[in-house]
């Protein structure tokens, strides 16, 4: 029997390494394209009335948070925080979306290429998902004693 906890285990370390290594990919690849395109991500930014006269800096800072983000997913023991950190980002870009789909303004969403360009909807689904699916994994890690993520 013991057996069977240390290979379950052992599985859910991994998959949690997994899905963290997959998340903080997904950040790099979007805070390199942003920083790849800034002055159009900055002039969209411009866009918005809510960031028009401070979106040269977020425009910088969107992309760096990011990437902290990654690099703390990739990081053993910080890799709590960021998914944390991860699960907030997108609870907050959704909230970002659902305001543009609310006030109807001229939407200021990009990623810079095509093959990244979604509509609102698939990204609503992603962002949903991806919070419901770290929140899981938060909650089961908090009430399970065998596993720590930052272990």
């Amino acid at each position: 029997m013991m057996i069977n906890t240390q290979k379950n285990y052992l599985y859910s370390h991994r998959f949690i390494d997994y899905v963290a290594k997959f998340f903080g990919l997904l950040f790099i690849l979007t805070a390199v394209v942003k920083l790849c395109n800034l002055d159009k991500f900055e002039a969209k930014l411009t866009a918005f009335p809510v960031l028009s006269s401070i979106s040269a800096i977020v425009a910088l800072l969107v992309p760096i948070f990011e990437i902290t983000i990654a690099v703390l997913l990739f990081i053993r023991k910080t890799k709590h925080l960021g998914l944390h950190l991860a699960c907030w980002w997108f609870i907050l870009f959704t909230y970002f979306i659902l305001l543009v789909i609310h006030t109807k303004s001229a939407v200021p969403y990009f990623y810079g290429h095509s093959w990244l360009s979604i509509s609102f909807g698939p990204q609503l689904l992603f962002n949903n998902i991806s919070i419901i699916f770290i929140s899981i994994m938060l909650i089961r890690n908090r009430f399970t004693k065998k596993y720590t993520i930052m272990s």
